[in-house]
């Protein structure tokens, strides 16, 4: 963390307005919202017993997004936030269930993240370099550079999809139609919230990739890989004046594989609609007052405009 930011999140730490912290702990842009509950791990609390006495709240079950103990490996508890009321419930109503694999793995990460933050020193420049890396290493960048977002967004989901199906990452966008939190954590000068650093990270590092990226290829749409395989289509269409996202629409491929296909071919596009004449104004008013309803059809070439 930068050092004016940290400064700045501290004075907003010891001040007394919260909507000063939400901001700059990133918790409005994050989109993960802070939660209404306390977290408790039930043989934690029993070990706490027998070893102070007493039991207490554990800042590890307090993370975003951490449902399980990373320790014990089961479900955490969750209660109602009580105003005034900071002592655990009475454990010996407390039943234990066991936590799934990505639950446990995710608690781990966070876990790790919190006490022995191994990234403290290293700039934003150096991990994403280093994020770019372990992607090329496992085939999610292409042989021209780009990061094949959609395949690598399915796998991600796949691989958390116990976290990921949960109300506390209801709001995380992992669809490669929209933006999502990959691209802000390949941006250096982005400031991205932890979880989606340690969403990131555990693909990379505990997923077998060989299998992940094997069911990912056998679940692409046959349309998608013809298309990808047989570029004429889309080409004649541009070659005929056809608009990029008309090309697109039409031939079921990318908007932006499009643009690298005109681009490639030397194919004059328009960046920008195509404005009417002013005799073509005056005919679009002249039927606009005579009430006609099918002016895109006797003007196509300013539908657009």
């Amino acid at each position: 963390m930068p050092e004016k930011y940290a400064r700045s999140l501290w004075k907003a730490i010891s001040g007394d307005k919260p909507k000063v912290l939400e901001i700059e702990t990133g918790s409005v842009n994050s989109r993960l919202s802070i939660p209404g509950y306390h977290s408790f791990c039930p043989l934690c609390a029993e070990h706490d017993i027998e070893t102070h006495g007493v039991a207490y709240w554990h800042q590890i079950h307090a993370l975003p997004g951490v449902s399980a103990c990373h320790i014990h490996k089961c479900k955490l508890i969750r209660t109602e936030i009580r105003p005034k009321i900071l002592a655990i419930p009475n454990v010996n109503y407390a039943e234990t269930h066991e936590a799934s694999d990505k639950e446990v793995l995710f608690a781990q990460l966070s876990a790790q993240l919190c006490q022995n933050f191994t990234g403290a020193n290293q700039s934003a420049t150096e991990r994403v370099k280093h994020y770019k890396q372990q992607l090329e290493s496992t085939g999610y960048i292409s042989t021209a550079g780009y990061i094949r977002r959609q395949e690598l967004l399915s796998n991600i989901r796949s691989f958390w999809s116990d976290l990921l199906n949960q109300t506390d990452f209801a709001n995380v966008r992992a669809s490669g139609t929209e933006h999502n939190f990959v691209r802000d954590a390949l941006r250096p000068s982005h400031r991205t919230h932890p979880v989606k650093h340690i969403l990131l990270s555990g693909f990379l590092n505990h997923c077998d990739h060989r299998v992940a990226r094997l069911h990912s290829v056998d679940a692409k749409p046959q349309k998608q890989q013809t298309a990808d395989n047989n570029h004429e289509p889309v080409i004649k269409l541009l070659r005929d004046g056809v608009s990029l996202t008309k090309a697109a629409r039409e031939s079921g491929i990318s908007y932006y594989t499009v643009r690298k296909l005109a681009k490639l071919h030397g194919i004059q596009h328009r960046a920008k609609p195509k404005k009417i004449t002013p005799e073509q104004e005056q005919q679009v008013l002249k039927l606009l007052n005579s009430s006609h309803k099918c002016i895109t059809h006797d003007f196509s070439c300013i539908y657009s405009s």
